[in-house]
């Protein structure tokens, strides 16, 4: 004969720790989408002129830690690479020409990764990093 007070105990078991892990995933989720929108969408767009170079490179960098913002993220990267190709023609500095030349290059960078597939992102994990041009170097000693 079936014991309905233990079967009622294991329900309750079982409930007790599937509501806990399903509200919290529910949280975490919540938490992803603030950190990308506020903090990433804003350091690369650099709107206030707050932002530094290698900081958005940083972010930029991070975009590939939000695999379900993909789709939209792809859109504004190529966005980015349009703004920054027009600001580079138009600058007449060098330096700030290396700058966002930079900046598209890792752009390139992590739009080849989040185009990729799945085989290529695992092996991005072994292949050796990008080098650093001269002129990059150069920017950073000074």
């Amino acid at each position: 004969m079936i014991n309905w007070l233990n079967v009622i105990g294991i329900i309750i078991s079982f409930l007790a720790v599937i509501i806990p892990l399903y509200t919290w995933r529910g949280k975490m989720k919540q938490d992803k989408f603030i950190q990308f929108h506020e903090n990433v969408l804003t350091k690369i767009s650099n709107i206030d002129g707050k932002v530094g170079a290698w900081e958005q490179m940083a972010w930029i960098f991070a975009l590939r830690n939000f695999p379900e913002y993909f789709p939209v993220t792809e859109k504004i990267l190529l966005m980015c690479i349009k703004k920054w190709s027009k600001a580079r023609e138009d600058e007449s500095k060098e330096e700030r020409k290396q700058v966002l030349e930079s900046l598209i290059a890792e752009v390139e960078e992590a739009l080849g990764y989040i185009q990729g597939n799945w085989w290529s992102k695992q092996c991005s994990k072994f292949r050796p990093k990008r080098r650093i041009s001269r002129k990059e170097k150069e920017m950073i000693k000074k």
